[in-house]
Formats: C-alpha cells, structure tokens, sequence
C-alpha cells in the first residue's frame, strides 16, 4: 500500500494536552498517510513520557517537541503556542481535544493561521451543572465559535458537538465529520494469539472475557465485574468466566483495591503491558466494551478486524460503531443487563465466533484508516 500522499510544502503545528490512549493512536495511525518530506512538523505537549513516545511514534517527521510542564494548564499551554507561532510561521494549526482546542485560539487568531481542532470526546450534561457549569458551556461555546474548523471523529460525536453548540449549525462548513479508523498494517503485524490461559493457568472450559480498557469511570470497569460476579453467584450458570484486564493508568490501584474488598478479586486477572494489544484479543474467547460514552472508539474496531465477538453497550459513540456488526448490546451502566448478554454469548459462543469470523473482510473495508487520512489531509490544507 502507498502511505504517501502528496502535498506542498507545509508548516505544521500540533498541539496536543493528552497524549496519550486514543488520542496518540489517532496521530500515529492518520499522520502515517501525510508526507514527511514535505511537512515540517512542531509538537506542542507536556513534558511527559507520553509525549516522548508520541514523537517516536511520528518520527519520520523529526518533529520538533516544545515541551510544558509535565501537568501545564489551559493559560501555559496556550502561551506556549503563542510562543511557538512566533518562532516559526506555521500553516495550520491541528489541535487535538478541547483543552488543546481552546487554548490555541489566541495563537491562531493573532497569528492568522488557520486552526483545525479534533474533538476526541464528547460534551455531557453532568459536567455542566449548576451557575458555574452553565458559564462554563458559554464560555466554550465562545471559544468553539472561534476555531477555523472543528473535526469529530465519528457521526454520534458530530450530533453531540452541534446538540452541545446549536449556533454551530448556522455555519456548516466549521464542522467536520471524518470517522475514525485503524491502522490495519498494524494489526497484520501481529497474527500470533497470546497464550492467555497459560499465563493465568486455566483450563480450556474457562472463557476468557478480555477487557481493554483505561480504569476509569467512562470505560465502564465496574459495571462488566459486577456483571460477572452476577453470574458466578448463579449456579445455573455452568461456565466458569474470567475476566482478563490489560490496561493502565486512570484509577487501577483504586480498581484493584476495590475488586479485593468486593471479592471480585477471584474472578479478574490482569496481565502485563505489551507493545500491541492484538495478540492478546486473539487470545480471548470474547471483548467486553462496557463503556458508559465513548467518542469513536478504536478498540471495537481492531476486535472486530481480529475476527473476535463482542458484548459492548449501546452508549454514544460505541453503538455507532458496533451497528450491524455481529456483537452483542446491552444498555450502558445495567450490570444485570451486561451479564444477560454474556449469557447470551455462552449459550451462542460458537455461532458468534463464525460470525464474527466472516465480518472480518467487512471489518476490514469499513475501518481502514487510509480512508479517514486523505480525508483528514483534505481538511487540513485543502480547506476540504
């Protein structure tokens, strides 16, 4: 496959706060399709390790890091910008997330430069609660009106930023709606299963529901456990279940304290961190997804193009991109209703996993992320 695509010469600043999980995959996968030779590239991101394997990621640029403090906030980080545009005259500015977003706006507008933001998560009604909530949607629905372009990366994310922002719909060429995809060299580097049950010494009755997720609220840890701990107090449930969970960061010390204290500890495993997640899909019997919200979730896409069954739930962002694929739904934040739909795998496991198996060529089509980066590369300079 030809990863190049042309372009004239461009200066390009990006401008990350977060770089980490989806975010960086997302630059590592998109910019992989844009040309080195002819963009020159500056990073903008807090010194953290994070930001050091985002440069490796894209080193074929050999990007010029301006680092922040390791935890900068919205004021630092745009002075860093501001900084950073008038060292070099840039010829677009891509931010990635809001806080990034907001705080390139005085760079781009004193500079004149034209700025394209990529919204990675999605505006909820909890985070604007009360007086202070209500300046706070104001406030960003200002500084939303003032970026060139706004970019969300699924259909569900692109509903939610107009519903969020309704004045937004007057001007329709300022949003931007370019679904996220995968990397599928990637994952074709990596056709060899982990062998989970050795790792954790279980026999082959044990199915291994594998979990991928950041420990934090939105992943919906909590929910699949309890889900799980549902059943195994069932003794009609004639399947042993375990779960098996590689992840990191959020709240995993929280969550592992938790698991001991609920003694849900007996049914979770976790496993040590490697390069690429695949293997270890490869090596489970299903993934569970229980997200309380997603954006446009990579992780359901790579499981799907691994040939693997799904139970995921229905919240913005995931059901859009589960729509008809062979996975298994379940409303968000229902435990009870989560571990119905296990049942339903365990008493349909063969099934599923065929079908599952023959989705792969869809998987595949629908998911490449060549597609979104000539998209995303039209957006950017084009103006397209």
């Amino acid at each position: 496959m030809d990863t190049q695509l042309s372009s004239a010469r461009r200066t390009l600043l990006l401008v990350v706060r977060w770089p980490v999980g989806g975010i960086r995959t997302y630059l590592k996968y998109t910019y992989k399709y844009l040309d080195p030779a002819e963009i020159a590239l500056t990073i903008v991101a807090p010194d953290l390790a994070e930001t050091d394997q985002l440069a490796k990621d894209l080193a074929q640029y050999q990007p010029k890091v301006v680092r922040t403090s390791s935890n900068p906030s919205a004021r630092e980080l745009s002075a860093a910008v501001l900084a950073a545009t008038k060292a070099c005259a840039f010829t677009v500015i891509h931010s990635h997330g809001l806080t990034a977003g907001l705080a390139a706006v005085p760079a781009s507008k004193l500079r004149r430069i034209t700025h394209v933001c990529t919204l990675h998560d999605v505006f909820r009604d909890d985070q604007f609660r009360g007086r202070k909530g209500a300046l706070k949607r104001l406030a960003i629905r200002w500084g939303l009106q003032r970026i060139d372009v706004l970019h969300a990366v699924g259909r569900d994310a692109g509903h939610n930023l107009l519903e969020f922002a309704p004045a937004l719909r007057a001007k329709p060429a300022k949003t931007k709606v370019i679904a996220n995809g995968i990397d599928l060299e990637q994952i074709d580097r990596f056709p060899h299963a982990r062998d989970v049950r050795a790792e954790i010494q279980c026999g082959p009755d044990t199915v291994l529901i594998g979990f991928f997720g950041r420990f934090m609220f939105q992943k919906g840890f909590r929910y699949l456990v309890q889900a799980v701990g549902k059943l195994a107090a069932d003794s009609t449930t004639r399947k042993q279940l375990m779960i098996v969970a590689v992840g990191s960061g959020g709240f995993i010390r929280e969550e592992q304290e938790w698991l001991r204290q609920m003694s849900f500890d007996r049914f979770v495993r976790f496993l040590p961190f490697e390069p690429s997640i695949v293997p270890t899909m490869r090596g489970v019997d299903v993934i569970a997804i229980p997200s309380v919200w997603e954006a446009a979730p990579l992780l359901p896409m790579e499981a799907l193009v691994v040939g693997k069954p799904i139970i995921g739930t229905s919240c913005i962002g995931l059901k859009e991109v589960l729509e008809g694929t062979p996975s298994l739904v379940a409303p968000p934040m229902d435990a009870a209703a989560f571990a119905t739909r296990i049942v339903d795998f365990l008493d349909n496991s063969v099934s599923l996993a065929e079908h599952a198996e023959r989705y792969v060529p869809q998987a595949r089509a629908r998911f490449d992320v060549s597609t979104a980066a000539r998209e995303m590369r039209a957006m950017l300079f084009d103006g397209k």
